[in-house]
């Protein structure tokens, strides 16, 4: 009789445990029905399973037109949980929607994976609609931000507003944010400009959710190089949000900025003519400290002496030389940006037309793959900040000097005119 009650009650257990849901889900919305646009909707996705998972559940997220649906970070909330007479291991997950224009909003069922033993569960959350406002006065179209509370700064790098054709400028826009994501705040690339060629960088995000209060910190870096002479201005930059707590439309403006754009030729040529004119006056008194010293020695020199000082005055007031001489002091110092400065300089005095917007094309040209690989990775360089080894770029210059002659007008006429294949 005991041995027929023991293997009742085991089929009992038996057939309980089969009946057991493996995965159960559990959602909760806040808040719930009415919503700002670009408020912050949580969804709390709570997955009981029958057994504890070697691995976190992996959810589906799909794609929400007009609204962006992404997982909170951070880790979720461990427990254990009783139902029907069962414990089951739970993890709670939170789910954030952004719905970015009003109207009704549908958050689709996402689905939910979970590997238990050597099976795999699949288990959907019920689909939620939400009624999102936007304040009163506000375009329809316009892509909205919510939060109690938004900072901006921006910074330069130089700050000088007076720069010449080559040099680069960047800045940094860094933005903090509650109830956000940095993937929600829009980009602080400014539109084009012209006389500037604009790079921006890949924004550096922190997202951070901390006994469920959610921040983030977004960075942009955009490099601006100056194309062309004159007078350029990037616009300011404008951030507007809407503060649900006071119910009321907030703005930050950032201030644009003005560039005084001269030509890279007239800056360099006004700089050489001082260096030449102060070498003057000092190389004119030794020499004739010199001669006085010397006197009858330096006196039957005095024709060989009067060649050599006229063929140095030459070749200090040739362009094309100087230039190549600061290129290559500039390559060893490796410095991108001076580096690129230097190169414009001297590409123009061996070019009849802008060099700026052409220096890739100009590179493969004269240098072939290897020389237009080094200005490739001249760029790369320029954008990022790193160091830039110059070595590779100038005897690859070089040797274009050495093969096509030092003389800027025979330079040019080859890139104009190149030789038929």
């Amino acid at each position: 009789m005991r041995a027929l009650l023991v293997s009742a009650v085991a089929l009992l257990l038996a057939t309980w445990a089969e009946a057991q849901e493996p995965v159960l889900l559990r959602t909760q919305v806040r808040p719930e029905g009415s919503v700002w646009v670009g408020q912050r909707v949580s969804l709390y996705v709570t997955v009981w399973m029958a057994e504890r998972p070697e691995q976190s559940p992996r959810f589906d997220l799909p794609e929400v037109e007009g609204a962006l649906l992404r997982q909170a970070p951070g880790s979720p909330l461990l427990g254990t949980e009783r139902k029907d007479g069962a414990t089951y291991t739970t993890q709670r997950f939170e789910l954030l929607f952004f719905a970015q224009r009003a109207g009704l909003a549908r958050v689709p069922p996402v689905q939910v994976r979970v590997t238990l033993g050597d099976t795999e569960h699949s288990a959907a959350t019920a689909a939620v609609e939400l009624d999102v406002r936007l304040p009163e006065g506000v375009a329809p179209e316009t892509s909205l931000l919510t939060t109690r509370e938004l900072s901006v700064t921006a910074s330069w790098d130089p700050e000088r507003e007076e720069t010449i054709v080559g040099d680069a400028f960047t800045r940094t826009v860094t933005v903090r944010a509650a109830d956000l994501l940095g993937i929600v705040v829009p980009p602080a690339t400014p539109p084009d400009v012209a006389g500037l060629a604009i790079y921006p960088d890949e924004p550096l995000v922190d997202d951070r959710l901390q006994r469920g209060a959610l921040s983030c910190t977004r960075t942009d870096r955009t490099t601006f190089v100056c194309t062309e002479p004159g007078t350029v201005v990037v616009p300011p930059l404008v951030y507007t949000w809407w503060n649900p707590e006071r119910r009321r439309l907030e703005r930050v403006e950032l201030e644009g900025r003005t560039f005084d754009i001269q030509p890279d030729h007239a800056i360099r040529e006004e700089l050489d003519t001082e260096s030449v004119e102060g070498a003057s006056r000092w190389e004119r008194f030794a020499g004739g400290a010199a001669l006085l010293a010397l006197g009858a020695l330096a006196w039957s020199f005095r024709l060989r002496l009067l060649h050599a000082w006229t063929a140095f005055l030459e070749r200090r007031a040739a362009r094309e030389p100087a230039a190549f001489r600061r290129l290559r002091r500039a390559c060893r110092s490796q410095d991108a940006r001076r580096i690129w400065s230097e190169l414009l300089v001297w590409m123009n005095q061996v070019q009849a037309s802008d060099t700026s917007l052409v220096v890739m094309q100009v590179a493969h040209v004269w240098g072939g793959g290897d020389l237009a690989a080094e200005a490739a990775r001249l760029q790369r360089c320029l954008l990022s900040g790193e160091p830039f080894d110059g070595s590779a770029l100038l005897r690859g210059l070089a040797r274009v000097r050495r093969r096509r002659g030092h003389d800027g007008a025979a330079l040019a006429a080859r890139q104009l005119n190149p030789p038929r294949s």
